[in-house]
């Protein structure tokens, strides 16, 4: 890993020839078979990203240890979104 860095991975997925890789604390890698290569993704650098998925309009989706979900376009990565995935007051 760049920097030296030794993080714990909690997911990885492929998605055209790149695999997202989601890790505790220093957020998410791309890895490279072809160049066998691994960079900090821009598209989280930091915190954790406990679950990763890639729907079918190529929307990523990260889940870390908040409350937040946000969902990133890979065909155009200036379109982003975070939704709030917290509950309001008590269950009844």
């Amino acid at each position: 890993f760049p920097g030296g860095v030794s993080p714990r991975i909690t997911v990885m997925i492929p998605y055209k020839g790149i695999y997202y890789i989601g890790t505790e604390g220093y957020g998410l890698f791309e890895y490279n078979p072809a160049t066998n290569t691994v960079k900090q993704s821009p598209l989280a650098r930091t915190g954790f990203c406990s679950r990763l998925f890639i729907d079918k309009e190529s929307w990523l989706w990260i889940s870390d240890h908040s409350n937040k979900i946000r969902r990133i376009n890979l065909n155009n990565t200036k379109q982003q979104q975070s939704l709030d995935s917290s509950t309001s007051g008590t269950p009844e």
